[in-house]
């Protein structure tokens, strides 16, 4: 879960948030269109009448039909037409010859409907026209978000529930959808935030935008990491038991010092990155003692304490990777003499030869190249004579 976070928090993730967000700019400014979406909601129909046992002498009729006798029934129903878009219908968007309505299917409609809505201006301008199974509405401004609901009275046959097929056209909007009531109760939340237009659906919106992307760059970061951890945990258990076998021949061949042995246990465990931290270490401190060697006889005890606390310190990394070694075994590199020292990098670069690795990607030359000069010893010298001709030093290049 570390890596995951770290990529997450990486430069290059926040660089591919700063480019969808890029996109998303350039999508809302040129192709981003604003639109109505009108919507009928029909709820699901009900029978006025669900006798189930006859019971004699009892007679129900409408308009003079029995409806006891016969197929038919009286079945009541709501029809809600909604904008979902966001975009107000004008009065101008409406094609006067095919108005928007709906007509009746599998019913006959008794009555003129009744209508309600929250907003005053549609319940004061709204226009019914009825025409046998038809109704039709004279053109009337709807906000985003805005409905009206009509009731509907239908006699219809008992065994087929009626239904509303929308009619008419408005500008800028492909068609007149129709939904059911049950439909709309469970995404009206999801649809809400993708189309409503109210100034505090857009605050959820933006957090829910923000949120999907998130969880959708993390789950694309995250499902090949997952599915990668059985493949990796076999091919670090095959590559632990080839170690294991390299290091069984290379502790049958001698006995071990303890710097061999402590390094050929990391290397079963962790791989080579223990020898090489070894290594340097080693090489570092051993060739800062070195140079200190060669001018040893030309400075006092004090300025040889001067010299190597300011230039021949190991480097804070080195410092670290070695606590790291002491703690698992390793002496303390530190407190070495330089034939110990000497001893100790050689048996690494055996063990390094046995196992196949590269020694010479593992050197780095940490010393100061100008300082050598000032005092007059060279790298090269000090691995060839083993140190470097007295050379003098004044006190003030100690300063």
């Amino acid at each position: 879960m570390k890596g995951v976070w770290k990529i997450i928090i990486g430069p290059g993730f926040m660089a591919l948030l700063a480019l969808v967000g890029f996109g998303l700019a350039i999508y809302t400014a040129f192709f981003y269109e604003k639109k109505p979406h009108l919507v009928f909601t029909s709820s699901q129909p009900a029978k006025v009448l669900d006798i189930h046992r006859a019971i004699g002498g009892l007679e129900v009729s409408y308009g003079g039909e029995n409806l006891r006798g016969g197929e038919n029934n009286l079945w009541v129903m709501t029809v809600t037409l909604r904008n979902e878009g966001n975009a107000e219908v004008r009065k101008g968007d409406y094609d006067d010859r095919d108005p928007i309505g709906f007509s009746l299917e599998n019913g006959q409609l008794l009555e003129q409907p009744s209508v309600q809505s929250e907003s005053s201006y549609i319940l004061k301008n709204l226009e019914l026209s009825r025409d046998g199974n038809s109704v039709s509405f004279a053109p009337v401004i709807i906000e985003p978000g805005e409905s009206l609901t009509l009731s509907l009275l239908v006699l219809g046959a008992d065994a087929m529930k009626p239904g509303i097929v929308p009619m008419g056209k408005i500008a800028g909007a492909s068609e007149v959808d129709v939904r059911r009531a049950e439909d709309k109760t469970k995404s009206g939340v999801m649809r809400d935030l993708f189309y409503s237009e109210r100034w505090w659906v857009q605050v959820l919106r933006a957090v829910a935008y923000t949120f999907i992307f998130l969880i959708g760059g993390a789950i694309v970061t995250m499902v090949p990491q997952i599915f990668a951890i059985p493949f990796q945990a076999h091919f670090d258990k095959k590559k632990k038991a080839q170690r294991r076998i390299q290091t069984n021949s290379y502790r049958s061949g001698h006995s071990l010092s303890s710097i061999e042995r402590v390094l050929t246990d990391l290397y079963i465990e962790r791989g080579e990155r223990p020898i090489r931290d070894a290594y340097r270490g080693l090489a570092e401190v051993a060739s800062h003692r070195e140079v200190l060697e060669g001018i040893r006889s030309s400075l006092n005890d004090v300025q040889i304490k001067i010299i190597e606390d300011r230039y021949f310190s190991p480097s804070r990394d080195s410092i670290y990777k070695i606590k790291r070694l002491e703690k698992s075994g390793i002496p303390n590199v530190r407190e070495l003499t330089l034939d110990q020292l000497r001893m100790a990098i050689s048996e690494v670069e055996a063990l390094c030869i046995h196992l196949g690795l590269s020694v010479s990607e593992f050197k780095k030359n940490d010393l100061d190249e100008n300082l050598l000069e000032m005092l007059g010893v060279t790298h090269h010298e000090t691995k060839e004579k083993g140190g470097a001709e007295p050379v003098r030093v004044s006190d003030r290049d100690l300063i």
